[in-house]
């Protein structure tokens, strides 16, 4: 009797052992996808093939892993030390990563994308791999001591998701935020040593004895000889996990909208999914526990067809919820209006703390109960797959493959094929009613099909005719923006590619506001723009061959296209859409087909490093300083590769909201600085002025917007008057984006300002 107490106590701490480590194993793969994912963009760009290529080789390798670990965790006899092997190798590799990265980076900057893919492919693929293997691996483990494959399965992927949940949230809104990409990436690593520790004491106690062929036929679900043959259920794996990532963008593209593309964005959408995941594969256990085999097999159908169905409800209401005013609809323009993302003020009402918190309201909204519903499904679909007798690593590692190479298949084919062609709504409809279908599979053989086809046809037939049209749905969102610029002549042109979803209005002579993914991005006239281009021509020696990178709305480029002097107007703009949506509108599709200009299509980054042509000008004024990957263009590394790109006598001009952190950084490239209410200028060698190329500019403008140019002077102070202001600030860096995840900015001003009074006394 005591023996068998000490036997039991014995194998709940394993248990407990297995599963706090993939709780922590799972925090420390999402901290490395969303800081390695980041840190790749800074040599490899920030555009739609660029981050495509990432995450797909991410997640492809992770699908191998998982196939190559089922594989190996029936092999494999030392089963514990394969897995203490796999965390250690994928700390150590964390801990060089960055420099590893950086190196490589380097040194292939700006490579064509087929280079791209070998380089990413080259490094991700180790350590996807390793992460990938872990799951069946666990699952064998745990199941020998457990003897219960679906609560086996159950538990482990909801620790795990649940852990990765944790780690995407931690990762962006506290280490990164406060202390940087590379800090990210040394805590995931330590996290991974710190399981190895673990591990390697705990090992001992784990019970490794497979148990009898007679406790696993007595674990088999009851109608086993209904099986659903493998390669069907492969097939299903791979349509659903088509499926979800193509949800996953949707979800993500609309919220980006609301929450203007906040850097929060990416891991809040990825918290809430990860939980949702979690969640559903928790209680599935619970609720299928007398199921029998078939009810199962049923329920795992009805889940897929209610996702379908949540799905296309859900953005329904919210589309008819925000067209006519109600306290909903106030929430979505509120939300709209605000320019940063979560804005974390002081609330006095429900309506103020979601608006506050809106960054987690709409993913909450709607992914969490579609996650549920998958998360529900990946244990469910494990338990009705044929499989051999002790054969689990093995089954749960081409579950999850196939599930994996789903995902892979679906981001392709969403973002390049689908988002373009059939937009927004479109997508929605047909991956709602791929899963309507799965209706179907809830019939036994020897039932009346009839109605529950009718059934899955009507609501095909909802889904295509009852769902707005991409024009409408996302009208609906920038709702309060039309009747803001209301005329009698009003015009809105809205297009949606693979980057973006842009809407400009817009009448016969005149740009009221242009919006990409809901932030807006240049208006016209712009007198501000254009006192931008004013200032760059006084103070630079010649202005014949301009570099702007980001049209806006296109003031700063038609200003140099009209300049008597400019020879050459390269414009790199990294949204092709926007172009596209530009293009019907007569005033700026003249611009765009100006004989002085050449346009790139590329990321701002990418170009200066693939090129090795000297600009008299350059001007930038793409993004926001605090969103999502604003930093690649603002970082103390990028000012420098600006640097090798000007003329002797040439000139910066950084837009945006004056901000000591991106003054001191541009001033850490270049010595000279001019800094403007909304601007910033900087040079090589001091300022001098050019009165005559600066005339000659007002020149090509009338009267009346020469005035309105001139009332736009917003002068500061040169670089010596301001230093007082920044000198003690921090500045931007690649691997410390301080404007980009601002939440930590005020921490490390402080903490810069304080240094900075440390030294003076040491002094």
């Amino acid at each position: 009797m005591v023996v068998q107490i000490r036997m039991k106590k014995t194998t709940a701490f394993s248990l407990l052992i297995i599963l706090l480590v993939f709780f922590l194993s799972g925090a420390a793969a999402l901290i490395y996808q969303v800081a390695w994912q980041r840190l790749l963009t800074v040599y490899y760009g920030v555009g739609f093939y660029s981050v495509t290529l990432i995450v797909s080789i991410y997640m492809f390798g992770m699908g191998i892993g998982g196939y190559v670990g089922g594989k190996l965790s029936e092999k494999v006899k030392e089963k514990i030390k394969l897995y203490l092997g796999i965390e250690i190798l994928i700390g150590l590799f964390g801990v060089a990563s960055p420099y590893i990265l950086d190196f490589i980076g380097q040194k292939t900057a700006g490579v064509n994308y087929f280079f791209t893919a070998v380089l990413l492919f080259l490094f991700l693929s180790l350590p996807t791999l390793l992460m990938g293997a872990t799951l069946p691996l666990l699952v064998k483990i745990y199941n020998r001591i457990r003897k219960d494959f679906f609560r086996s399965v159950s538990r482990l992927y909801f620790v795990n998701t649940l852990g990765a949940a944790s780690g995407a949230l931690f990762a962006t809104f506290f280490i990164i935020s406060f202390f940087g990409l590379d800090t990210a990436v040394y805590c995931a690593s330590a996290l991974n040593l710190f399981i190895g520790m673990i591990v390697y004491f705990s090992g001992k106690k784990f019970q490794t004895e497979f148990s009898s062929s007679e406790q696993e036929n007595a674990n088999l679900p009851d109608g086993s000889k209904n099986f659903i043959p493998i390669h069907l259920t492969y097939l299903i794996v791979f349509i659903t996990g088509f499926a979800a990532i193509g949800y996953e963008l949707v979800w993500f593209r609309i919220i980006s909208i609301l929450t203007k593309d906040s850097a929060y964005a990416f891991s809040t959408v990825l918290f809430v999914y990860l939980l949702g995941l979690a969640i559903g594969s928790y209680f599935v256990n619970n609720i299928t526990k007398k199921f029998s085999f078939h009810k199962k097999k049923n329920f795992y159908f009805m889940l897929q067809f209610l996702l379908g169905l949540f799905v296309i409800v859900s953005f329904y209401l919210f589309y008819q919820l925000n067209t006519f005013p109600n306290y909903f609809s106030a929430i979505t323009d509120e939300s709209f209006n605000n320019d940063t993302h979560p804005l974390f003020n002081s609330s006095h009402g429900i309506r103020e703390f979601v608006i506050n918190y809106d960054i987690f309201f709409y993913p909450l909204l709607f992914v969490l109960i579609p996650t549920i519903i998958m998360g529900a499904s990946f244990p469910l679909i494990n338990e009705i797959t044929k499989r051999k007798i002790n054969a689990e690593g093995n089954t749960v590692g081409n579950i999850y493959f196939f599930n994996v190479l789903g995902n892979v298949m679906g981001g392709m084919l969403t973002g390049f094929v689908l988002l373009p062609l059939i937009k927004t709504s479109g997508t929605l409809a047909v991956f709602s009613s791929v899963n309507t279908l799965f209706l179907l599979g809830t019939i036994r053989r020897k039932q009346n099909k009839i109605p529950a086809i009718i059934l899955a046809a009507i609501l095909i037939i909802f889904n295509f005719l009852a769902f707005p049209d991409n024009y409408s749905f996302y009208s609906s969102i920038h709702s309060n923006y039309p009747h803001k610029f209301k005329s009698n002549n009003h015009k809105t042109a809205l297009e949606e590619g693979r980057q973006s979803v842009i809407v400009t209005y817009y009448n016969d002579t005149s740009v009221y506001r242009n919006f990409i993914n809901g932030s807006s991005h240049g208006f016209r006239p712009g007198y501000t723009y254009y006192y931008e281009c004013l200032e760059s021509i006084r103070y630079a020696k010649k202005a014949e061959n301009i570099l702007i990178i980001g049209f806006g709305a296109g003031s700063i480029t038609e200003a140099f296209l009209k300049f008597p002097s400019t020879k050459k107007v390269t414009l790199v703009e990294i949204n092709k859409t926007l172009l596209d949506n530009f293009a019907k509108i007569p005033e700026i599709k003249n611009i765009l087909f100006h004989p002085k200009l050449i346009t790139v299509i590329e990321d701002g980054r990418r170009f200066l490093n693939s090129v090795n042509e000297k600009f008299d000008i350059i001007l930038l004024d793409p993004l926001r300083s605090q969103v999502a990957y604003s930093n690649n263009i603002n970082s103390k590394e990028f000012f420098g590769i600006v640097k090798t790109h000007l003329s002797s006598d040439g000139i910066v001009m950084v837009g945006g909201q004056y901000d000591p952190v991106k003054t001191k950084t541009l001033h850490l490239a270049l010595p000279e600085i001019r800094c403007y209410k909304f601007f910033l200028l900087g040079a090589l060698k001091p300022f001098s002025v050019n009165e005559e190329a600066a005339s000659r500019y007002l020149t090509t403008f009338n009267n009346w917007q020469v005035k309105n140019i001139l009332e736009q002077n917003s002068y500061i102070g040169d670089y010596f008057s301001m230093s007082i202001q920044f000198c003690n600030y921090p500045c931007n860096t690649d691997w410390k984006p301080v404007n980009e995840y601002y939440l930590g900015k005020e921490y490390k001003i402080q903490k810069c300002i304080h240094e900075g009074k440390g030294q003076k006394e040491n002094n």
